[in-house]
């Protein structure tokens, strides 16, 4: 296994815990410049930045849902991106209403092995897959 695929494990096992503090591990993989876009709490092309707009954006998404969590299933690496592909489920704190979705988590690395761009994707279809650079077996 890959050092990026080993922190990205780690990383998701922290999000599933319910809580992730400023001193968890996986923050110091955040690049200081870091963009983190959001399909929740954020408008379109408005970035969560670097480490601490991660934990802003960690605890938006604990605040919209209850128990999220993110079962990654396949990982794939070209280059300085790695894809990964699995489902998310939670319940809305709102509505009640229950989500269960395939998910493609796309992660751009930096020279230092730092996470400098995340993107993710509900229930992705083979052609964003295709052009985000999935490969199918």
């Amino acid at each position: 296994m890959s050092t990026r695929i080993g922190l990205l494990e780690d990383g998701f096992a922290s999000y599933n815990s319910g809580h992730i503090s400023p001193d968890d591990p996986t923050i110091d993989r955040i690049a200081p410049d870091a963009e983190w876009h959001s399909m929740v709490a954020r408008l379109p092309g408005q970035p969560f930045r670097g480490p601490d707009g991660f934990l802003e954006w960690y605890a938006e998404v604990q605040d919209v849902f209850r128990d999220p969590r993110v079962a990654a299933h396949r990982f794939q690496e070209d280059g300085d991106r790695v894809l990964v592909l699995g489902r998310f489920s939670a319940v809305g704190r709102a509505s009640g209403a229950a989500i269960d979705e395939p998910i493609l988590h796309v992660f751009d690395f930096d020279g230092d092995e730092r996470i400098r761009r995340y993107e993710a994707h509900l229930s992705p279809d083979e052609e964003l897959m295709a052009r985000l650079g999935w490969a199918t077996p």
